[in-house]
């Protein structure tokens, strides 16, 4: 049996591969405008995936200027989140940029971490002198 291929034109392409922010969005962000800060809600899933939903609401918040926190709630129909205001350190960071103040990105102090020792072959400061090291070296 033959196999059957067709390629897309660039519209239908568009339409099957959108970009990131083309995924939909504005139905999500303008559900989100309708809501304030501090207000509870629940999003009835109606066939959506759980992850799916909060990942596209996510984005959205961040659009509309908020932030989400999700309850952990056995329910495989519906989410539940409270929205919050945007992130302090991104509002903090906005207000040291319009001041005129240099702000310097800040990496996770985990990548500053000092690389541990290898436990067989002891620094070279503390290797007797004279010492041999590991064997089939050199």
């Amino acid at each position: 049996m033959p196999i059957q291929m067709r390629k897309l034109s660039v519209d239908e392409a568009t339409r099957a591969f959108p970009t990131r922010g083309e995924m939909g969005l504005p139905a999500y962000t303008d559900a989100l405008r309708t809501l304030q800060v501090g207000d509870s809600v629940e999003l009835a899933l109606a066939g959506l995936l759980g992850r799916a939903a909060k990942r596209r609401l996510g984005q959205a918040a961040t659009q509309a200027g908020f932030r989400l926190k999700w309850v952990r709630v056995a329910s495989e129909q519906s989410l539940y989140f409270q929205v919050l205001t945007a992130a302090a350190r991104t509002l903090i960071g906005l207000r040291l940029q319009l001041a005129g103040t240099p702000v310097e990105p800040r990496l996770p102090q985990l990548l500053h971490r000092p690389r541990r020792q290898s436990a067989m072959v002891p620094p070279p400061s503390q290797q007797p002198v004279g010492a041999a090291g590991p064997v089939g070296c050199c």
